[in-house]
C-alpha cells in the first residue's frame, strides 16, 4: 500500500515479463507512471578464467553482487601470499544461497549449505597459493554480501606421529607458517640446547 503524493517501488528483477497495476484508493485522481530499468552488473562472472579477480587476500575484503536464476553462479578468485586462515561468510540472503572453497584447479576443498536464508560460513587452513570462492543459487533471487579475510599463520606444529616401528625412536614433526622461506633449516636441540640433528 503506498500513501499519496509520488512514491517509488525500487526491486532486482530476473529477465521476464513483468506488469504494473495502479489501483483506485479513496476518491478519484489523475497520475503519471514512470517505469524505469538499468541493468545489474554482474560483478562475479560465472567461469574460473573469467572470475573476479580480489588480489592478494590482506584484511578483510567484502563484495557484493546477486544471484538467481538468470545468474546461478558467482566465481571470485584470490591470492595468499603465505599460510593462512581464510574466513568466509555469506550473508544478507534474501533467498537460499550456498558458498564453496575451491583451489587453483577448481577442486572442492570445503563448502557451507544451510537451507533458507541462513549465513553461510567456512573457516580453513590454507597454504599459499591461489583460491577461488563460488557463490551458488540453490533457491529463489536473492542479492548477498560476502566477507572474505585471513589470518596468516606465524608458527605451528601440525602434527607430530612417532614411529614406532624403529629402535631409534624417530619421530616425524610436521611444521608450518609463514616465517618459513625456501632457505630456512630446522635442527633439533637436547635440554642443554646442544644440536641433536
Amino acid at each position: 500500500v503506498l500513501s499519496a503524493s509520488s512514491d517509488l517501488i525500487s526491486s532486482n528483477l530476473s529477465a521476464g515479463v513483468y506488469y504494473a497495476r495502479v489501483n483506485k484508493g479513496a476518491g478519484n485522481t489523475n497520475y503519471t507512471l514512470r517505469i524505469s530499468d538499468k541493468e545489474i552488473p554482474d560483478l562475479g562472472p560465472n567461469t574460473f578464467d573469467a572470475a573476479r579477480n580480489l588480489g592478494v587476500l590482506q584484511g578483510t575484503q567484502t563484495v557484493s553482487d546477486f544471484v538467481g536464476d538468470s545468474d546461478p553462479k558467482d566465481l571470485y578468485r584470490f591470492r595468499l601470499t603465505e599460510p593462512s586462515t581464510v574466513n568466509l561468510v555469506l550473508n544478507g540472503l534474501g533467498a537460499d544461497a550456498d558458498i564453496q572453497l575451491r583451489d587453483s584447479e577448481g577442486n572442492f576443498i570445503a563448502g557451507s549449505s544451510l537451507s533458507g536464508t541462513a549465513s553461510e560460513t567456512i573457516s580453513q587452513a590454507l597454504a599459499t597459493g591461489t583460491y577461488y570462492v563460488q557463490v551458488d543459487r540453490h533457491q529463489g533471487d536473492t542479492n548477498y554480501n560476502l566477507q572474505l579475510s585471513g589470518n596468516s599463520v606465524p608458527f605451528q606444529i601440525r602434527d607430530i606421529t612417532p614411529d614406532e616401528g624403529s629402535n631409534a625412536g624417530q619421530v616425524t614433526l610436521t611444521i608450518e607458517g609463514n616465517q618459513f622461506t625456501p632457505a630456512a633449516t630446522f635442527s633439533l636441540l637436547d635440554e642443554n640446547s646442544a644440536a641433536i640433528a
